[in-house]
């Protein structure tokens, strides 16, 4: 049975209509639904004649997206006074993976737009839009674009659809709940000229050699756990820079009766990034151990940073995992 993603409150729409100028958040280390939630939520603003800015920690380190940094502004401008002002916070479950940027503009009031199962929510009621249905924030945005009766065109059309494909893993998750209203969306940003074939491989192409080599190795140090239904995998600090975990979620999480994947990523502050990924065919829900680590996310993806070293995030994450029925 199809359902449709929740409205937004109109006291949400009303303080949109009321204000005149917009600073937009995605988490730090974006990925392409936080960066094209914003860019889409900037456009549908500006045709409203608003104004808006866009905010974000980076790094830009995912292939996919790093060229959508050339939309995220340096400063808000000292003329934006408050009672005019609204932030508006997109992706995020929790103020922290907002980074900085938040920090800058706190004072203001703020809003949020998210899709993030776990977590906290930081925004008053009356100013947020949170619906864990949807398979990503653009999406959401689409609903915003709807209820402040803004129009699609082209380039609002291509950030939704972005946002969506790279939040889905290309269609691979979404639910058969919103399936049917998710791509009912899809297909109108397609009828305003995006080409799937094109926008796919623009997203895709262009990985280096010495990348796939990486990720290559990362896949061949990953160990089994609990008779293969775990899998762990590492990337080293001085590979940092590299984006490599999609690419070994994605094989890892082939591998026959495995439910669930972990990468831990050393980093050079002495901090262990954690990534979480779930089968659906699993009962673990990611999310919800990532939010014991202060992380958060979805059922079946989620993230959380540790001040630990490699081995003992290691110990600490696996033991996490001991106790589940798989």
């Amino acid at each position: 049975m199809d359902i449709s993603f929740l409205r937004p409150p109109q006291s949400f729409i009303d303080m949109i209509r009321e204000r005149e100028s917009f600073v937009i958040i995605g988490h730090k280390n974006p990925d392409g639904d936080a960066l094209s939630s914003s860019i889409a939520m900037k456009l549908i603003l500006e045709k409203m004649g608003k104004r808006a800015i866009i905010l974000n920690d980076g790094p830009f380190l995912r292939g996919e997206i790093a060229f959508l940094s050339k939309w995220v502004s340096d400063e808000v401008p000292q003329s934006w006074d408050r009672d005019n002002t609204l932030v508006i916070v997109v992706d995020c479950s929790t103020p922290d993976r907002a980074g900085n940027s938040f920090k800058r503009v706190e004072h203001l009031p703020f809003s949020v737009i998210d899709h993030h199962s776990s977590g906290t929510p930081f925004a008053p009621e009356k100013l947020s839009l949170i619906d864990p249905t949807s398979p990503s924030t653009t999406l959401l945005v689409d609903v915003m674009r709807e209820e402040l009766c803004v129009d699609l065109d082209y380039d609002i059309a291509y950030y939704l659809y972005v946002g969506f494909l790279t939040d889905t893993g290309f269609f691979h998750f979404i639910g058969n709940r919103v399936a049917s209203e998710s791509f009912r969306r899809a297909s109108a940003f397609v009828d305003c000229g995006l080409d799937p074939y094109d926008i796919y491989d623009s997203l895709t192409d262009g990985k280096s050699f010495e990348d796939i080599k990486k990720q290559g190795m990362a896949i061949a140090e990953s160990e089994h756990l609990y008779s293969g239904k775990l899998i762990i995998a590492y990337q080293r600090k001085e590979d940092e820079e590299k984006r490599l975990s999609d690419g070994v979620y994605h094989e890892l999480l082939k591998c026959k009766g495995v439910k669930a994947v972990i990468l831990l990523k050393e980093k050079d502050t002495g901090s262990v990034e954690i990534g979480f990924r779930s089968k659906r065919s699993s009962n673990i829900d990611v999310g919800l151990i990532a939010s014991q680590y202060g992380g958060g996310g979805h059922r079946y993806a989620a993230g959380a940073t540790v001040n630990m070293t490699l081995k003992e995030a290691k110990s600490r994450i696996v033991s996490s995992f001991s106790f589940l029925e798989f």
